[in-house]
């Protein structure tokens, strides 16, 4: 199956910026510019993925403002809440757990 542009993007930052070593991942926030954005912005093409609340079906990384919320939500009702006190960890969870960081 053919990568996608999310897949290629953070393996080619995990690549350039941390020697091939994804589990320090959350570095990246800290080296490249707009990482985190750049991250976001190419979920797009995942589908069901939302960062902020919403009432759609799909996993949601949601900045609360005093932290980030990691969850799934079906049918209105929010299920496996993990939350994290920064974005580059609740991003790096929210990647992880879609499969998308190993």
């Amino acid at each position: 199956m053919e990568p996608t542009d999310l897949e290629r993007y953070l393996q080619s930052a995990i690549t350039e910026h941390l020697d091939g070593d994804a589990s320090r991942f959350e570095e990246l926030w800290e080296r490249v510019p707009g990482f985190g954005q750049k991250a976001r912005d190419l979920t797009r093409d995942i589908g069901d993925v939302q960062w902020r609340d919403r009432t759609l079906d799909g996993w949601y990384c949601v900045d609360t403002g005093s932290g980030y919320e990691v969850y799934t939500q079906e049918r209105g009702i929010k299920s496996d809440t993990h939350s994290f006190s920064t974005g580059a960890e609740a991003t790096t969870y929210f990647l992880r757990s879609l499969g998308y960081l190993r």
